[in-house]
């Protein structure tokens, strides 16, 4: 009913416990699809010797292409009803799929999700277009993660994985969005923590550094998973992430002239073409070439916003 997919990549620490946390789970029907993303470490050998163990474990070796393209194949190779990702150095409570598996035998839906936490006086999502404006605009009600949710495996389709290998940071939320607007069905928010995410200051997320290129490349590939025929219904959030990223091109850490990149172009040019209204330290902002000047204005916004407004 089940398959639980897990990208591996040099997690020689942990992943023993990940697959164990699997083989206790409550629930029984499912298989463990273990994708080893050109490991160098001995995490390929790990899983081989559960391979072994288990015959519902089954483990394939690959050249690194990053842990989508690593979800992608699994995805493909799996035969169950319902789809699981799991990180490679996180772990699941051992109730953890039997307590989502069961809201799909009450509720038709495409999507069951829970937490790492327990959620005290959980709000309820009342409609697929409520959801996909919670992911679009990154709301604490719903999880930007692929992790501790079912998927539907019949709403899965090749572009829930066709996202820039450079996208290392945020590409679950794309695919989270890409999954949202290919489901109709209202998806079901449990309380319980369902599963043990571990914060791996080593992991690619952890040790990526911001700059303005990929910044530009993301926002590419988020507005791109908005589906055009949707893009009206979904402009307010659309113009706060334009208005969001006039604040990230002119706070880049890198030394690069941001002003006159492209994507600080194509904001103007959004900008522009929506009419957006741009407070007057939004506009020095976005339109001076003077470094220092810029990053006084933001300075001295952020201490407005703390202290007076």
């Amino acid at each position: 009913m089940i398959s639980i997919i897990v990208p591996v990549y040099n997690v020689e620490q942990y992943i023993k416990q990940c697959i164990e946390s699997i083989l206790t789970q409550t629930f029984s029907d499912w298989e463990l699809i273990l994708i080893d993303d050109g490991s160098t470490d001995s995490s390929g050998i790990i899983c081989d010797n559960f391979v072994s163990s288990d015959k519902r474990i089954r483990c394939i070796h690959k050249n690194n292409e990053g842990v989508t393209e690593a979800r992608r194949r699994g995805w493909e190779m799996s035969i169950g009803e319902w789809i699981s990702f799991v990180d490679g150095d996180d772990t699941l409570p051992n109730n953890a799929l039997v307590t989502l598996y069961e809201k799909t035998k009450t509720v038709d839906t495409d999507i069951v999700e829970g937490y790492s936490y327990f959620r005290d006086n959980l709000s309820h999502i009342s409609s697929i277009e409520e959801y996909r404006h919670c992911l679009l605009k990154s709301v604490d009600l719903v999880s930007v993660s692929v992790w501790g949710k079912l998927f539907k495996r019949e709403i899965l389709n090749s572009w829930c994985f066709d996202i820039p290998k450079e996208i290392v940071r945020g590409e679950d939320w794309i695919m989270n969005i890409r999954i949202a607007f290919l489901s109709h069905k209202t998806p079901v928010l449990i309380p319980d923590k369902i599963y043990n995410y571990r914060d791996n200051k080593v992991s690619l997320s952890h040790i990526h550094r911001k700059n303005i290129n990929y910044e530009y490349s993301f926002f590419q590939s988020w507005r791109d998973s908005i589906p055009y025929e949707k893009e009206k219904y979904y402009r307010y959030v659309v113009r706060i992430a334009v208005l969001m990223y006039v604040g990230v091109c002119v706070t880049d850490l890198d030394n690069v002239e941001v002003v006159d990149s492209p994507f600080a172009t194509e904001i103007k040019q959004l900008v522009h073409k929506k009419a957006f209204r741009l407070k007057f330290h939004q506009k020095v902002l976005l339109q001076s070439k003077n470094r220092l000047l810029r990053n006084h204005i933001w300075k001295f916004h952020c201490l407005k916003e703390r202290f007076f407004d």
